[in-house]
């Protein structure tokens, strides 16, 4: 673990504390470069905090953020109706982004790239985030997570395989590059 790395996994658990807290939290995880030891101090903070049936509403997240003397928001993305979205601001010139999905729609969003097949999902990064994560709170959740995420299918690989190992075998038109003059492109 490099030094930026255990000061940012020391900052998240304290940022963790307070959403923790709430009656509805059931686990939170740090992931990214720093719960995989490859930091450095300008990396930021990548975070989920996982709930139960609903999300905290909009003056509970505000209030944590400005406990923490965070800025406003940066950004967000995702959407809250459907149980999940992201959000992101600065604290002490760190960006960081939090997660925050109901175990439901995480559950299933689990569900569809795994049982689906889909390898079109953006989903597969969070998926891969969550086997290097560090546990901050409900480790038995994320463990039955990265359990399940663990025994990718081989069906999935294939999958994945046909639609990402397609490119154009540029070494085929070697013969006829040899014999064309075509020193650059040979």
């Amino acid at each position: 673990m490099t030094e930026a790395s255990h000061y940012l996994v020391a900052l998240a658990r304290r940022l963790a504390q307070p959403y923790t807290e709430l009656p509805q939290a059931r686990a939170a995880m740090v992931t990214g470069s720093a719960a995989k030891g490859l930091s450095d101090f300008y990396s930021d903070i990548d975070m989920t905090i996982y709930y139960e049936a609903e999300l905290p509403d909009e003056e509970t997240l505000h209030t944590i953020r400005r406990g923490h003397d965070g800025s406003e928001r940066k950004w967000t993305i995702g959407n809250r109706t459907e149980g999940d979205f992201v959000e992101a601001y600065h604290l002490n010139g760190i960006e960081v982004q939090i997660g925050h999905t109901t175990i439901a729609a995480w559950e299933a969003a689990i569900a569809q790239v795994l049982e689906e097949l889909d390898v079109e999902s953006p989903l597969h990064k969070a998926m891969e985030g969550t086997l290097a994560c560090q546990a901050l709170y409900g480790p038995e959740y994320i463990d039955k997570w990265k359990a399940q995420i663990a025994a990718y299918p081989d069906a999935l690989a294939e999958e994945m395989v046909k639609k990402h190992l397609q490119f154009f075998p540029v070494w085929g038109l070697e013969p006829h590059f040899r014999t064309r003059d075509a020193a650059i492109w040979y």
